[in-house]
């Protein structure tokens, strides 16, 4: 996981930029602990084939020895991304912090184009369920994020952090969240530090002082804390680097690494002085919910998750409603011209507003029923209908993977 998560961001493109028709839509999910990549296609088996080729074409080195997880497609899809939503996959139940990466993650499909139009409903679907979930259930009241359970455990071992200084590593999206985190504990310095060279812009906008490469040891030796949550595809703080930079110290310096490639070296566990909390220590001390929550939040989850899969269904009718109102429409137009042809431009006026409600009421029945009919299932039922009783010949397309 850690290996494939530098590839993240080029997923979607990579899919997309195969050229098979049997992908039209990719979206990745990234965070500090997960790598979801959700495609879309007009075939459920195909696009799965066509998406783990790809991928075991272009990545093969940095492939989990275990394979690729079962995929999950069309409803299971949905309600698994919007149980990640709302917090109830995550390490810590209800992090708050999650609901915000599922919305920068379509965002960021949508700047590179390759998501598509069902791909950017289901996330918005899924970003309005966290949001109720939150307000509705007390799971995001009652769960803590990863960053607060990170702090707590510092202030566990070394007392109150409030007063004291912090070094944050990395300033993308989640980088934000410790900022905001460290500025509630009453942290009064704290520095940013980048590989990418937006800590000046970071820390302007964020508060804070930037640290360059030069002033990174004189840094770590100085402050007490560090928190990284770059995503570098390498580690920044190495053991050796580390252990120089606390030789002196009085007192050990608690290290927390957020991200899901290591921005720690695994060896820095070792160094005296250094207390390394990683994600595999903070998974073992992610607080269980309460149950009422979580009860209320997987039922809002699924009934969020249905209702999406039911308008999604009425979607697929909408072949046989727009040939429903082309043929009657086209009877109401030739009717009109008709008129015009014997009566003139006036008369053909007042027939055309008589008869575009007449039209409206002819249709609306028919097309209620169309989308009830589907949302049961019945689609066949009600394209076999309009060919028997209306002469319309008109088949839907698969429905579409998610």
């Amino acid at each position: 996981m850690e290996t494939l998560s530098r590839h993240a961001d080029s997923l979607p493109k990579l899919l997309l930029g195969g050229g098979s028709p049997q992908i039209s839509g990719a979206v990745v999910l990234s965070t500090c602990n997960r790598v979801e990549l959700y495609a879309e296609g007009p075939n459920e088996r195909d696009l799965h084939e066509v998406s783990r080729s790809l991928l075991e074409e272009h990545l093969a080195e940095d492939l989990p020895r275990r394979g690729f997880p079962e995929p999950r497609f069309n409803a299971d899809a949905a309600r698994h991304l919007f149980a990640v939503s709302v917090g109830l996959e995550s390490m810590v139940v209800g992090e708050t912090e999650i609901a915000g990466q599922v919305r920068r993650a379509a965002a960021n499909a949508r700047n590179d184009g390759t998501v598509s139009p069902s791909l950017g409903r289901l996330f918005r679907a899924a970003t309005s369920a966290a949001r109720q979930v939150s307000s509705s259930t007390g799971l995001g009241s009652a769960g803590r994020s990863l960053v607060s359970v990170a702090l707590d455990l510092v202030e566990e071992s070394e007392g109150p952090l409030a007063g004291r200084s912090a070094l944050v590593i990395g300033t993308g999206a989640y980088a934000r969240v410790v900022h905001a985190a460290l500025q509630r504990r009453g942290l009064e310095e704290r520095y940013v530090f980048s590989l990418s060279g937006r800590a000046h812009s970071f820390a302007e906008t964020h508060g804070g002082h930037r640290v360059s490469q030069r002033e990174l040891m004189d840094a770590l030796g100085r402050v007490d804390l560090v928190i990284t949550s770059s995503g570098a595809p390498h580690p920044i703080l190495e053991a050796d680097m580390l252990a120089a930079a606390v030789e002196d110290r009085p007192s050990r310096m608690p290290v927390v690494d957020l991200a899901l490639t290591r921005d720690v070296e695994a060896e820095a566990a070792d160094v005296p002085g250094i207390r390394l909390i990683d994600l595999e220590l903070l998974s073992q001390h992610a607080p269980r919910e309460h149950s009422e929550a979580i009860s209320a939040a997987h039922g809002a989850v699924a009934k969020a998750a249905a209702d999406f899969a039911a308008l999604e269904a009425e979607r697929t009718a909408d072949g046989v409603i727009v040939a429903m109102r082309a043929m009657v429409h086209s009877v109401v137009e030739s009717e009109i011209e008709r008129t015009r042809r014997r009566l003139g431009e006036e008369a053909a006026e007042l027939i055309r507003q008589s008869l575009h409600r007449v039209e409206q009421e002819i249709l609306h029945a028919p097309t209620i029923r169309s989308r009830q009919l589907t949302r049961e299932g019945r689609l066949d039922e009600v394209e076999h209908a309009v060919n028997v009783l209306l002469g319309l010949s008109v088949t839907h397309d698969s429905p579409r993977d998610q």
